[in-house]
């Protein structure tokens, strides 16, 4: 890319934007490069998470504790670019599972695993860790749409999840937990 930027003039490179395709620079046997031109990548699709379904021992658990009617909680999945790792370890991306009480903006039930881990049973796990830490079941879930695979947990207990277009006190919460991390 910097080839391509030293050898051609800002309109040049802007007329290049506007073309459907990308740029592919290749090294030819000379050792000079020739651009060629390929087709817009696809996105990959995103994977379909499997429902998990929770163990009878846990349902039964989480049913016994009540259900807390005016609570409503904001939880979701957040892919960051946050790295971690030590020196000595190759660092990896996480993706942060954040439950906020959305009346207050309190922040729950922060957890981390890594991006490349299936979220299903995650999400099961630290949904059935924030319901024990309080000692009771949410009335609502609202969440962008990536909850799907805890679904039947929140079937089995009784509890309304609600897709939302905005989650304003998940917002607040994720945008100061970015700039603490220095993301």
């Amino acid at each position: 890319m910097v080839w391509l930027g030293y050898t051609h003039s800002p309109a040049q490179l802007s007329a290049l934007a506007d073309r459907r395709q990308w740029p592919c620079v290749r090294r030819v046997e000379s050792g000079t490069f020739r651009v060629d031109w390929v087709d817009h990548p696809k996105p990959p699709a995103p994977k379909e998470e499997p429902l998990v379904m929770p163990e009878r021992e846990l349902i039964e658990e989480l049913t016994g504790l009540r259900l807390a009617s005016g609570l409503i909680v904001e939880m979701e999945i957040v892919n960051t670019p946050l790295r971690v790792g030590g020196a000595s370890e190759r660092p990896s991306l996480t993706t942060v599972v954040l439950i906020v009480d959305a009346q207050s903006g309190a922040v729950l039930k922060p957890e981390l695993f890594p991006a490349a881990d299936a979220a299903g049973p995650h999400l099961v796990r630290i949904f059935a860790s924030f319901v024990r830490s309080i000692g009771a079941c949410p009335a609502e879930v609202h969440h962008y749409g990536s909850l799907k695979p805890l679904k039947p947990l929140l079937d089995a207990l009784g509890i309304k999840s609600r897709q939302r277009p905005s989650l304003p006190a998940l917002g607040a919460a994720m945008d100061g937990l970015m700039q603490f991390m220095g993301a």
